[in-house]
């Protein structure tokens, strides 16, 4: 009898514990289903030039496809360049991924991570010219963001940046 009830006890903390572990599993997973969310809205987007002109455009980011995908639509009015995103979470990896294309012929398949209060998008293989590419998200607060496109030769040793991005939200 006394056997039998360390076995039920020893059972029981066995299943809370993995139940609880699945709980945790479950909280993360839905927090990095999130990590993209603050980017949601209407933006006035601004970038200053090698000559340290400013130039300024838009994107609008939105939920779509039942709020499961985040569309990214862009605009440079200066150099006529609109560009587009598609990102996505699947929970059955538990990755984002996101692919861009442009009026320019440009186009990427990153794949997302979350780096402390970092949110990054990354090429998972190095182009023709052995560059690895990321776009990275900082400074993130609820009206503004800084955008970051970067490349590295060396796996990520150090990261150059080739354009950074100033986004303020339009109410």
């Amino acid at each position: 009898m006394y056997l039998k009830k360390i076995v039920i006890l020893t059972l029981t903390l066995v299943l809370n514990s993995y139940l609880h572990a699945q709980d945790k599993d479950l909280q993360h997973t839905s927090e990095i289903a999130n990590a993209f969310d603050f980017w949601v809205g209407n933006w006035e987007v601004s970038w200053y030039g090698k000559d340290s002109t400013k130039t300024v455009g838009t994107n609008k980011i939105s939920k779509i496809l039942d709020g499961k995908v985040i569309q990214e639509n862009f605009e440079d009015p200066s150099m006529g360049v609109k560009g587009t995103s598609i990102s996505v979470f699947n929970p059955r990896s538990n990755v984002w991924y996101q692919a861009w294309a442009d009026t320019q012929g440009s186009f990427y398949n990153f794949v997302g991570e979350v780096y402390k209060d970092k949110r990054i998008f990354k090429t998972p293989q190095k182009d023709k010219n052995g560059i690895l590419w990321r776009i990275v998200f900082t400074d993130i607060l609820e009206n503004s963001l800084t955008w970051k496109f970067q490349g590295t030769k060396n796996d990520g040793e150090t990261w150059d940046t080739f354009w950074t991005i100033y986004y303020n939200r339009i109410e």
